[in-house]
């Protein structure tokens, strides 16, 4: 496909489809709520079945707000282990009335420690309009229920937490075929038809419905939060404290997604997980891809493993080491390096250099991050153990280089020569950064002189191309390696090109305000239409955190890009599973850490958490020490 069909498909995928969405939402699907109870109310409505649960006292309050009419059902849910074990749906014509019905309904169940109380509270129900597409963009996934009603007016109810445990809110339609990553709206139609079924009758009017949604805080004992999209509306401070809590979290949780023996079983679904509903695979692997609402995992073996990302997470481990002094972060490095040494032992190799490969191609990439995160280990602990692997892979990286500075990609084991023609996204920053902690590791010139040529041709000729005149490629990992040849490489040409790149995606940043949903901010996306992805906070934090830093060394005002650094933070600490936010997680100690792709996907790559983490310590360490 070229360029001009491209943009003519793609175009009004990205800004026709959400502009109608606006138009027709703001004239004929706008809600027009009731006011919501207030605080006073709403703290009552959550601590008085929690106080039931517990088995303590109720105090009974009269406030004129319950007993007000509502335009709709008063839900309420008791969640053990990620699950609803308990539920009560009572009309709130009034209020007081609907708590009454679902008191006597829970009055003498048990329930086990640890159970978690949600109630929400219709305040507005709007009927949908019948028009393809559109429809999905009108509703707000993970925010709004969904009503179903039948000729005889009878009405079924889909809650929010319902639909991120059954993953409705992940496949929406897609309007471009050959983009298949692009997905917008919601699985109305499936949706749809789990509410007829609820009905058993067929299904006239659909209705999007408005929710005041309420948890009891595990943090703040006594205390309600607001829920948003299965977390808490709220989102902790961004602090010296909460920063490094958040990472250590995040470092434990690779540590727990360390396999630590071929024997042990993992349940898995999706692909791959067909004929068996468990998986087996390699000591020292990470656990790739898991869903915190489901806990399953994505099917993962030597063959189907993602060797960049494993390396870049132990570089991860590797770099919390390093800046906290925590020994288990340490020997959890050691564990992945030692898989990387593994894989680094076959036919990948040539006259003085080893490389990673899963197979007949060898990608740059990987010796790339496995090089980083031998680096990184040696520099964190001065532990000789992998010097001959981290050399040879350094070797090899300089192999690869062409005369010009850039560098091939792909290497083909059999034939033992590197592909001149496939370029990837990532690699050639990755290698400069590995040649440049290569050079702080072993003080061998040549991966100086070539970390420095990378960075060259990276910000000079790499970017000289037409399209590099109106925006950047993902250039975090250059940024990371121009910091990183400090103080050896000094040029301003680098600091140049890396604060417009910090500038350049910081218009692609969500500022407070700047959406209706609070949860976006600080992520990095481009439509409210298309929730964005978390990965991205982390990786462009550890690009600015390095940016920052070199500023610094040059003398820079970098207040605006401090801020820059602190509103990605707060997004990531937001997003990241703790105790608080995990009701719907039927295994918290799993889950503890995690963090998910976006908004209403709950699924989580160990790269997402490898980036999140690595840019919450970095910027602990920039920012307060």
């Amino acid at each position: 496909m070229n360029w001009k069909k491209y943009l003519f498909f793609t175009l009004p995928a990205v800004i026709f489809l959400p502009a109608t969405a606006w138009i027709i939402g703001y004239l004929f699907a706008a809600h027009r709520p009731v006011t919501k109870p207030d605080q006073t109310v709403q703290t009552f409505m959550v601590n008085h079945f929690k106080n039931i649960i517990n088995g303590r006292k109720n105090t009974i309050i009269k406030h004129p707000h319950l007993n007000k009419n509502f335009p709709g059902p008063f839900f309420l849910n008791v969640y053990c282990q990620g699950k609803s074990v308990f539920s009560c749906q009572e009309e709130a014509t009034p209020l007081q009335k609907a708590i009454q019905k679902c008191t006597a309904k829970i009055n003498g169940v048990e329930f086990g420690d640890g159970c978690r109380i949600r109630v929400d509270l219709t305040l507005a129900q709007t009927r949908m309009i019948d028009f393809p597409l559109i429809n999905g963009l009108l509703f707000l996934p993970g925010i709004e229920g969904l009503a179903a009603q039948s000729p005889d007016g009878e009405r079924a109810y889909l809650l929010p937490d319902e639909m991120f445990q059954h993953n409705w809110l992940r496949e929406g339609k897609n309007p471009l075929k050959f983009i298949k990553q692009l997905k917008v709206g919601v699985d109305l139609e499936t949706m749809t038809q789990e509410l007829a079924n609820r009905l058993q009758k067929p299904v006239i009017d659909i209705y999007r419905v408005k929710l005041l949604s309420l948890v009891d805080s595990v943090e703040e004992k006594g205390k309600v939060k607001e829920v948003l999209r299965a977390n808490t509306k709220s989102a902790p401070p961004v602090n010296k404290n909460n920063i490094y809590q958040a990472a250590i979290r995040g470092g434990d949780y690779m540590l727990n997604s360390i396999v630590p023996n071929r024997r042990k079983k993992y349940d898995c679904a999706g692909i791959g997980c067909r004929r068996k509903n468990f998986f087996r695979t390699d000591k020292g692997q990470f656990l790739y891809q898991y869903n915190i609402i489901t806990d399953k995992l994505a099917y993962q073996s030597r063959r189907y493993y993602n060797l960049p990302r494993h390396a870049g997470t132990t570089y991860a481990l590797a770099n919390l080491y390093r800046l906290t002094g925590l020994k288990r972060f340490k020997e959890g490095a050691s564990k992945a390096i030692s898989y990387l040494k593994f894989m680094a032992s076959g036919k990948c190799k040539g006259d003085g250099f080893r490389c990673v490969a899963n197979g007949n191609r060898a990608t740059l990439g990987s010796s790339a991050l496995a090089l980083v995160a031998i680096a990184e280990y040696r520099l964190a602990t001065d532990d000789k153990t992998y010097d001959e692997l981290g050399r040879d892979l350094a070797d090899f990286l300089v192999f690869m280089q062409r005369k010009d500075g850039s560098f091939r990609h792909i290497y083909h084991v059999k034939q033992q020569k590197p592909d001149e023609d496939e370029i990837l996204l990532y690699y050639s920053g990755e290698a400069s950064f590995a040649l440049a902690k290569s050079y702080k590791a072993w003080n061998k010139k040549i991966y100086l002189q070539t970390a420095e040529k990378g960075v060259d041709w990276l910000t000079g000729p790499g970017v000289q191309p037409l399209p590099f005149h109106f925006a950047f490629g993902e250039e975090h990992w250059t940024c990371q390696a121009a910091r990183e040849l400090w103080p050896q490489v000094k040029k301003e040409k680098y600091l140049d090109f890396c604060l417009k790149f910090a500038k350049y995606i910081k218009r692609q940043q969500w500022d407070p305000g700047e959406s209706a949903f609070p949860d976006f901010t600080g992520i990095y996306g481009f439509t409210p239409f298309i929730p964005p992805h978390i990965n991205g906070a982390g990786s462009r934090s550890e690009s600015n955190v390095s940016v920052y830093e070199l500023a610094l060394l040059h003398g820079k005002n970098v207040e605006a890009l401090k801020a820059q650094i602190k509103l990605a933070l707060s997004s990531i600490i937001r997003h990241q599973r703790r105790d608080e936010n995990c009701w719907l997680c039927p295994d918290k100690d799993q889950a503890r850490g995690a963090v998910p792709a976006t908004p209403v996907d709950l699924t989580t790559r160990i790269d997402t958490v490898q980036h999140t983490t690595s840019g919450l310590i970095r910027a602990w360490k920039a920012l307060y020490k």
